[in-house]
């Protein structure tokens, strides 16, 4: 077990109590190591164990501070004035700087011989600086001829006092066993590197985040994602980005994933006719990856609107009943819209009818029109005739609620054109 005398203590008869630590003698030649010294010995962090009160009574010190440096030079008088005398007696150790200049100062020499005359050589530490070589440096007289043998601790030719040497003064000033205050520190510090490089990790990982997130919001900025999906449509296509005809008719986030959507207008492709101008509709799975979703014709700038169960629905007018829209009602479905059905808004603005709702049958088997039936133009009866399909070749399109009412179109264009309406005795089944 390691036996520590507190200064000022019952057992230390020389004092009542201690303003310092440590009395720091030197040369001023040697100033500059002096101010390193100091500074790193007063940020001495003394582990929780061995920390001492420096007075009696005091509080327990988690540093090595204050230690004692004098930082005028001296007079040329050579007598060591009441000042330093006081420092010397009110320290609890002496750190001497042992130099060839500091062998030399007279000043030096008096505040180690009033120290050794008071404490003897137990806290006396002796830090060689300079030159190396392998016998002692030069030393003050009133070190030289000690009955007792101080702490002698050699950092020549070190740039500074080394992280062990520290630890040595260390432990001479506090009165503890150097190995004990050497585990702990080492622990300590172990402890304090494991802390800052998990802070480093975290930071960097904070910082690494950031930068992704500004880097993906960067990329999935508007204007970003439409220029990444014109290069990508260009090079697909085999036209120019900056072709005027290729154009944009909607963007929209159709899916709410975050990511653009677009539908675009293939009429530079020459793919317009007597039912309008082809248009794709494309899926952002990630910047620069797409899927087409629908495929259509149409006289119109499609809409998007939210539809009942939340989803957003396509709206396009495909084909028209005399020469009024119907409006084509797509829903996404999986990967692909799908026609869901038709609105009819019977002659009034789309913002704002309250349409009629068509089921879509135009796929369905075992529906057949009769060839004497003659659409009108409304489904009700007494509506007028559609001159246009009279003598055309008519499929079932769709049928109304309570299947009183069907819409029929032209079995040429069952994608566009004229459609109309004809009563439920006007189908076979």
């Amino acid at each position: 077990m390691v036996r520590v005398i507190p200064p000022g203590s019952s057992q230390d008869p020389s004092h009542d109590g201690f303003r310092y630590w440590a009395f720091l003698s030197y040369s001023w030649a040697d100033k500059r190591r002096a101010r390193a010294l100091h500074r790193r010995l007063e940020r001495f962090a003394v582990p929780r164990r061995v920390r001492r009160p420096l007075r009696p009574g005091g509080p327990l010190s988690r540093r090595l501070r204050p230690v004692f440096r004098d930082e005028e030079e001296m007079a040329a008088s050579g007598v060591l004035d009441e000042r330093l005398c006081a420092a010397v007696d009110d320290s609890a150790a002496l750190v001497l700087l042992a130099s060839p200049d500091s062998a030399r100062s007279r000043y030096v020499d008096q505040e180690v011989r009033r120290f050794v005359a008071t404490r003897g050589t137990d806290r006396l530490v002796i830090v060689a600086i300079g030159e190396g070589g392998r016998s002692r440096p030069p030393l003050p007289e009133s070190v030289r001829g000690l009955t007792g043998e101080p702490l002698w601790i050699d950092c020549r030719d070190d740039r500074g006092v080394g992280r062990r040497a520290l630890v040595r003064i260390a432990a001479a000033v506090l009165g503890v066993d150097f190995d004990l205050l050497w585990g702990r520190h080492r622990r300590r510090r172990r402890k304090l590197l494991a802390g800052w490089t998990a802070l480093a990790l975290t930071v960097a990982g904070v910082v690494g985040v950031a930068l992704w997130q500004r880097d993906l919001a960067q990329e999935r900025s508007p204007d970003r994602q439409t220029a990444i999906f014109r290069d990508w449509y260009a090079r697909d296509h085999g036209v120019s980005p900056t072709d005027p005809q290729v154009r944009i008719s909607r963007i929209d986030d159709l899916n709410d994933d975050g990511l653009l959507d677009y539908i675009m207008d293939n009429g530079a492709l020459g793919f317009c006719g007597s039912g309008g101008c082809g248009m794709d509709v494309y899926l952002t799975k990630s910047p620069g990856r797409y899927v087409s979703v629908l495929s259509l014709l149409g006289d119109t700038t499609p809409r998007v609107r939210t539809g009942r169960d939340g989803r957003k629905e396509i709206v396009v007018t495909q084909m028209t009943v005399d020469r009024e829209p119907l409006y084509s009602v797509y829903t996404l479905h999986g990967e692909k819209y799908e026609l869901r059905g038709y609105e009819f808004c019977d002659g009034l603005f789309f913002e704002r009818c309250e349409p009629t709702f068509i089921q879509d049958l135009r796929y369905q088997d075992g529906f057949a029109v009769a060839p004497d039936a003659s659409p009108v133009q409304r489904p009700q009866a007494g509506a007028r005739p559609i001159e246009d399909l009279r003598a055309v070749s008519l499929q079932v399109a769709g049928v109304l609620p309570g299947g009183r009412w069907y819409l029929v179109c032209g079995t040429a264009n069952a994608d566009s054109g004229e459609a109309g309406f004809v009563p439920a005795s006007s189908i076979r089944h």
